[in-house]
């Protein structure tokens, strides 16, 4: 694991990035900002084991600098996936700091069950007209249900809404996508970017025709709304390191995602399904990895027309 890290935020505020296992392979950044008296948590883990565990620990080594549950004045959730909203439960029994998530994915941590089960009936019409047989539906939809089976509800005291001034400290950025009520937060010079701009990989994206406000199209236009922020020094994402250079990490999303689209355009020429299209601009990925490849292709897809 890579060691806590401490940032320097405006007006002397100090910002500690604190990595956690979310899943099996998978890292993800929970953030600590302490300007002042004020304290609030950035995301909170997948609520696994080892998740909860990496997020006790990294409160453990900030007691000293004053940092701890009861500190805490606010929980921002920066978009409704489990490896950023996870860890509420485990926080809720800790802590009684109020819950800030966009309005477009409240439902997520307030009722997941029922969130969880209405996403799922989409995403497995979805499998079905990609060309998946039964079994592989069955197969696709257990990797699906698995980790949200352990989530409970948690109430959120605030709703975000692009524009919005979140205590008086955040600029709340709507950036939808990847996620329909993912934000970016700017605080001063620094940029929290949630998944809408990584260090090393492309965002997953799924088709806006199984859950609104996802899609390319959404997430190019919210690319350009970001790109447009003034003064941002730094960015910090939801998985991996600080990135340093926005303007030309953002070129290089850009760049990705034609390149993708031109990978997918001459796929289609030669497949009908899309498995099948999947299969030939992705032809060596685990079952996990290809289902979320199926997504993404759609998305690619739907933007094409």
């Amino acid at each position: 694991m890579p060691a806590i890290e401490r940032l320097d935020g405006p007006r002397g505020a100090r910002i500690y990035r604190l990595p956690m296992r979310v899943y099996t392979g998978l890292e993800a950044n929970a953030y600590v900002v302490v300007d002042g008296a004020y304290q609030a948590l950035i995301d909170t883990g997948s609520g696994l084991p080892e998740s909860d565990e990496d997020l006790a620990a990294g409160f453990e080594a900030l007691r000293g600098d004053g940092v701890s549950w009861e500190s805490l004045d606010r929980i921002i959730v920066t978009h409704g996936h489990i490896d950023h909203y996870g860890g509420l439960d485990y926080l809720r029994a800790r802590t009684q700091a109020p819950v800030a998530i966009h309005a477009y994915d409240r439902r997520v941590i307030e009722q997941p069950h029922e969130h969880h089960t209405a996403v799922g009936r989409e995403l497995e019409r979805f499998f079905a007209e990609a060309g998946l047989d039964p079994a592989q539906i069955g197969e696709a939809m257990a990797l699906y249900h698995t980790p949200h089976q352990r989530v409970l509800g948690i109430p959120a005291e605030a709703v975000l809404a692009d524009g919005d001034l979140l205590d008086g400290r955040f600029q709340v950025v709507h950036a939808p996508g990847h996620c329909a009520g993912q934000v970016c937060l700017q605080l001063g010079d620094l940029l929290f970017s949630a998944d809408h701009i990584l260090p090393e990989t492309f965002p997953h994206l799924a088709p806006e025709s199984t859950a609104p406000w996802t899609g390319v199209a959404h997430y190019l236009a919210a690319l350009d709304r970001v790109e447009a922020l003034p003064g941002v020094r730094l960015t910090l994402p939801g998985h991996g390191a600080p990135i340093a250079d926005l303007a030309g990490r953002i070129a290089q999303l850009r760049t990705s995602h034609l390149r993708k689209l031109e990978r997918v355009q001459a796929a289609r020429a030669e497949a009908r399904t899309l498995v099948e299209i999947t299969r030939l601009v992705y032809p060596r990925l685990r079952p996990y990895h290809a289902l979320l490849a199926l997504e993404k292709v759609g998305a690619y897809i739907e933007y094409l027309g």
